[in-house]
């Protein structure tokens, strides 16, 4: 069979990672064409990934996304006499690490069931919750992998539809009109179809328990349902609404210890391309420790930078230092003279220098590993003393408890070479309840500014504020090269930008506790819960999932909005709209984006692009589109002049 392959890539810092260059050596092996198109005008770093197994290659800007992508090569790049040269044609995407098996069993496989196309994983029919398309979404093929045999292929229905599909402006456009309409419209035309992974097995004729299962249960799919990839998008998903995330942590696990797939590949991408909170939260990166004796202490280049500010505290660090001191370098900093002589006194290396410097912290980059941490105001002046006396056991409780524990934190950086970074838990207790929600705290644009102006190198969202922030931490020592070059921002900002300068050399961050920590942490942690929940249901009423229960929370905000104005929009008409809509009083119309396919009217209310809608300080706009849009719309409206709105 003559096989030609279209892979399409596209990425945010036009850099080709290496797991792509894998995808395609091994793709190249069984293809006698593969076309390669980057859906950008350039490539900064990684050329070789494709020079090396691409017979072709085509750049183009980013017009209607991976559907755009593929239309202009069929139809103007290489042209349909040059395509139906071949038997098969595989369309595919850079949205999935693998293979983790090899391409010529997948393939040979295929062919021998004798279908028109086929794809790697089917989703099966399901309610549709967007209603888009009549009440449900079909059954459709997965489109980042979709191959097309010679009868489909040669036919005049396959061309037509490629001529004729648009350029989508937005990617729900190309999910709803392209990837979940093409498995029925091909059906339609009496073409036959199948997919390589086991997908039928967890189907259900309920429909609204159907799912897309490599987002839920890839650890499944990898190990048991012959589906040797591993789909990029689950990563970035927050499930704890419907499920735990043993899933993803597992796969990755069983692609490192029973295949041939070097994971370094997925960490490298990942980091570099996710949230960091993200990462946290999907990949569980929850580290506990127990700080019980083991058989040996390695002996690793490691120096303990301790912020000494309260003498009151001392006779508190020593009694963690003291066990400690004879293992490793440590360092004691503090610019007040009395503090100075007390630990001198005991023995210990101290400097007259704040560790709340960029200048000094860059000096601890020598050491292979570091550990900041502060001491804490054991008075009673400013609150009960016994609060800040938790607060000093939360952070040296959970980093420096005995020469056990720190070695298996060091043991950790060793073993898991992607790990850059540990902070100790948040408190959770007394005042510093409240501080939980508080997120970005208002930082986030002076953040953002200085992340731009220091051209730092990572990810930051306003709707993903940094899962910790921080002056205390466990670090690899080479992060902290060149952190000097912050040193003219307030030090106390320090504190957001730890996880991003890890994530910026390449590493990614997580939290360190105790066993016993983490056992009473849970505890309180359930009790809050509890606490929180049992408020909402006697103020609200009942609820039942995470997202019922912010429903019913954010319908008071949004009510007492909506009170405020005499006409009241939403923007967007798709998923979170259909839910939030039935929280708003009165809506007077739906805003869509300029350019957008617009139905004019949604169950007999308008439907109306951005530019119809009048400047007007009695306008209200609730933004009902996901986290990911919400910033996009955000700049849409202000350059428009409207500052009235609310995001869901």
């Amino acid at each position: 069979m003559k096989r030609i392959c279209i892979y399409i890539t596209y990425d945010f810092e036009n850099i080709v990672d290496d797991y792509i260059g894998y995808m395609l050596q091994e793709l190249q092996k069984e293809v006698d064409h593969l076309v390669v198109v980057c859906n950008y005008e350039y490539i900064v770093c990684g050329i070789d990934n494709i020079q090396a197994y691409a017979d072709k290659i085509y750049y183009r800007k980013n017009v209607g996304f991976d559907a755009g992508a593929f239309k202009d090569t069929l139809c103007n790049f290489l042209g349909w006499d040059e395509i139906l040269k071949y038997d098969e044609l595989v369309l595919l995407n850079d949205s999935f690490f693998g293979p983790f098996t090899s391409f010529q069993s997948i393939f040979i496989e295929m062919e021998n069931r004798q279908n028109d196309f086929w794809g790697l994983t089917m989703q099966a029919e399901t309610l549709n919750l967007r209603k888009l398309f009549d009440s449900k979404i079909p059954e459709h093929i997965q489109s980042f992998f979709i191959a097309v045999q010679s009868k489909m292929l040669h036919s005049s229905v396959f061309r037509q539809y490629w001529e004729e599909l648009p350029y989508f402006n937005n990617f729900d456009d190309v999910i709803n009109y392209y990837e979940l309409q093409f498995t029925q419209y091909f059906k339609r035309k009496g073409f036959s179809y199948s997919v390589y992974a086991d997908t039928k097995i967890n189907d259900s004729t309920k429909k609204e328990n159907n799912y897309s299962q490599y987002a839920m249960i890839s650890y499944e799919l990898i190990k048991k349902r012959n589906f040797p990839f591993l789909k990029k998008q689950q990563i970035a998903y927050n499930t704890l609404d419907s499920q735990t995330q043993e899933n993803l942590r597992y796969a990755i696990d069983y692609i490192e210890n029973n295949t041939k797939y070097d994971v370094n590949l997925i960490w490298k991408n990942i980091i570099r391309t996710m949230n960091v909170s993200d990462l946290q939260h999907s990949l569980h990166l929850q580290y506990i420790f127990s700080g019980e004796d083991i058989a040996c202490i390695q002996h690793y280049d490691i120096v303990i930078a301790v912020s000494a500010n309260y003498l009151n505290a001392a006779e508190y660090v020593i009694e963690y230092l003291s066990s400690l001191k004879l293992l490793y370098k440590i360092k004691i900093y503090t610019i007040y003279d009395e503090i100075f002589d007390y630990y001198c006194r005991y023995g210990y290396d101290c400097s007259k220098e704040s560790l709340d410097s960029c200048e000094e912290i860059e000096k601890l980059n020598k050491y292979k590993y570091v550990c900041v941490i502060h001491d804490v105001d054991m008075s009673s002046d400013n609150v009960p003393s016994y609060i800040n006396k938790s607060l000093f056991y939360n952070l040296w409780g959970n980093m420096l408890i005995n020469k056990y524990f720190v070695e298996r934190i060091i043991s950790k950086f060793e073993v898991e070479h992607a790990l850059g970074f540990l902070a100790p838990p948040l408190p959770n207790f007394g005042s510093y309840f409240g501080e939980l929600g508080k997120e970005w705290n208002k930082q986030y644009v002076e953040c953002r500014k200085i992340i731009q102006n220091k051209e730092i190198h990572c990810i930051i969202s306003e709707n993903k504020p940094p899962f910790t922030v921080t002056e205390n931490y466990w670090i690899r020592g080479e992060v902290l090269c060149n952190v000097s070059r912050l040193g003219d921002i307030d030090f106390e900002m320090m504190k957001y930008f730890w996880i991003f300068l890890v994530q910026e050399k390449g590493y990614y961050s997580g939290i360190v506790e105790s066993i016993d920590y983490a056992s009473m942490n849970e505890v309180n942690k359930q009790y809050y819960l509890h606490q929180i929940s049992k408020e909402v249901y006697r103020l609200f009423g009942d609820f039942k999932t995470l997202f019922e229960f912010n429903k019913l929370v954010f319908g008071a905000a949004l009510r007492n909005f909506c009170y405020g104005y005499t006409r009241i929009y939403i923007y967007g008409t798709g998923y979170m709209a259909e839910q939030y809509k039935d929280l708003v009083p009165q809506i007077d119309g739906y805003i869509v984006s300029d350019g957008q396919p617009n139905e004019r009217n949604k169950e007999g209310i308008p439907i109306l692009y951005l530019s119809e809608i009048a400047v007007d300080k009695d306008v209200g706009v609730i933004v009902c589109v996901s986290e990911k849009l919400q910033g996009q719309i955000i700049a849409q409206l202000k350059r428009k002049g409207i500052n009235n709105y609310i995001c869901i």
